[in-house]
């Protein structure tokens, strides 16, 4: 794993794991998403790259294997577009509908206990949850 960035060594022992070769162009959209400060669609994550530096179909293509290694998780942050994260510590969003920014929010241990009263109650078993709030951020609230 030399040469490689230390703060995605992580999900190089994932690929690891997985048999899936650490190809340049999954190093550079792990990186993307690495820097981006809220989750990207794929379109953003093509315009984060170089033109030419990695195309369409392979951004699809690795999205999907970071996803099933769990490295990436998939939210939706409208209703027209899915948007991807590296996967880490469990927060939620915050959406302005009106300017589009998205803030990350961390819920108290409270909030986790209804997952288990919602299991308990309805025999459900949650594999994961997503939870975004929708409105408009101060900013727009002034305007």
């Amino acid at each position: 794993m030399k040469n490689h960035p230390e703060h995605l060594k992580t999900f190089y022992a994932l690929f690891q794991r997985a048999r899936l070769k650490i190809t340049p162009a999954r190093v550079r959209i792990l990186e993307v998403l690495h820097h981006a400060h809220a989750p990207l669609s794929i379109q953003q994550i093509s315009a984060e790259l170089e033109t030419g530096e990695v195309d369409i179909v392979t951004i699809y293509r690795t999205i999907s294997a970071l996803q099933k290694i769990n490295a990436v998780k998939q939210t939706h942050l409208n209703a027209k577009e899915r948007a991807y994260e590296l996967a880490g510590e469990h927060h939620h969003h915050l959406v302005c509908t009106s300017c589009n920014a998205v803030e990350d929010i961390t819920l108290n241990d409270q909030f986790e206990q209804y997952q288990k009263i919602i299991t308990k109650k309805s025999g459900f078993k949650i594999m994961d949850h997503s939870l975004e709030f929708f409105g408009l951020c101060a900013p727009c609230q002034k305007n």
